[in-house]
């Protein structure tokens, strides 16, 4: 069980990635988490 937990820890991302597309190099979407409450 520790060693699935370790693992999944790993794939985990630090943060958030909101550039989806990675062509483009910018944001999915033109707003900040503000306009839309997170």
């Amino acid at each position: 069980m520790s060693n699935a937990i370790d693992e999944a820890i790993g794939r985990k991302p630090n943060g958030h990635d909101v550039i989806i597309d990675r062509r483009a190099n910018r944001p999915s979407v033109s707003r900040h988490m503000s306009v839309t409450g997170g």
